[in-house]
């Protein structure tokens, strides 16, 4: 049952998750590849907190701290912790990608995904509908095209009904792996300075930001010209600074410590919505 007084909690946690649901979406992760990755973590986190604590982690106190199943906590501690993040879990779209670039029946004499009208109706499997179907019964073929095509992974033709799959649909972004990683890790290390401040009585990490409204798009562009080239003298003078006192404590006791010095910019146009649209 939630706490009274920890409505403002989950309100800073809608604002805090919905922009990763929509990479999430985005990226066809279902919600059960989600749920199965938090109760990991959920039981990690738990245990952590009592070894900090000085306490034995038990798998009943876990479950109790966590609201994880006994059974579940005793094979989530387990696992291969260098393997923790499992392979990303196949969206019913996902599937009917793979089929149709896949199964023989759905490719031609190279090897190439054929063409598919929509609905045939004299040969009904020769069809992206019969395609959809057989991958799931439970999501109309429409919605699944309409998803598809909102993803950028195939084409609907207006006039003929044509489905074709994109050449490059298996093909990343540009850079992807790259921009996950620093996604991960700067996203990572903010929310934990933020967490800490919250957590700890300890002095508190920096975590400040400039925020104004009511400005045009124009206005908008010259704020975030001028923040880059602010934030980029900032960082090019810490940079220089870690790399003198690295050098300095090169075989040291003690250096075994990081640090994350990052910034942003982010501009939208206000649609007049509360804090937590």
């Amino acid at each position: 049952m939630q706490k009274q007084g920890d409505e403002k909690l989950f309100s800073a946690l809608r604002r805090i998750l919905r922009p990763i649901i929509r990479v999430l979406i985005a990226r066809n992760i279902t919600l059960q590849a989600t749920l199965d990755m938090l109760k990991v973590l959920y039981v990690q986190a738990a245990e952590q907190q009592l070894m900090d604590d000085g306490k034995k982690p038990t798998d009943s106190h876990i479950s109790v701290m966590t609201g994880v199943h006994r059974k579940d906590v005793k094979e989530l501690r387990n696992r291969d912790r260098s393997v923790m993040s499992p392979p990303r879990q196949l969206s019913i779209v996902s599937e009917v990608l793979a089929t149709w670039a896949g199964d023989p029946k759905y490719l031609d004499g190279q090897g190439k995904p054929v063409l598919l009208p929509y609905i045939n109706k004299e040969n009904p499997q020769n069809s992206f509908f019969a395609l959809a179907e057989s991958v799931s019964k439970d999501v109309q073929p429409r919605a699944l095209l309409d998803d598809f095509v909102r993803l950028g992974l195939g084409n609907e033709d207006p006039v003929t009904g044509i489905v074709s799959l994109r050449a490059d649909a298996f093909v990343p972004r540009d850079n992807w792996e790259e921009q996950l990683y620093y996604f991960g890790k700067n996203g990572g290390d903010h929310l934990m300075a933020a967490s800490a401040n919250i957590l700890s009585e300890k002095p508190p990490f920096m975590d400040r930001s400039v925020y104004h409204d009511g400005l045009t798009a124009k206005s908008a562009e010259e704020l975030r010209s001028l923040s880059v080239d602010a934030a980029m003298k900032m960082l090019r003078v810490v940079n220089r600074k870690a790399f003198e006192l690295s050098e300095r404590d090169k075989g040291k006791d003690g250096a075994s410590h990081r640090i994350n010095l990052g910034v942003f910019f982010y501009s939208e146009k206000n649609n007049g919505g509360g804090d937590d649209k």
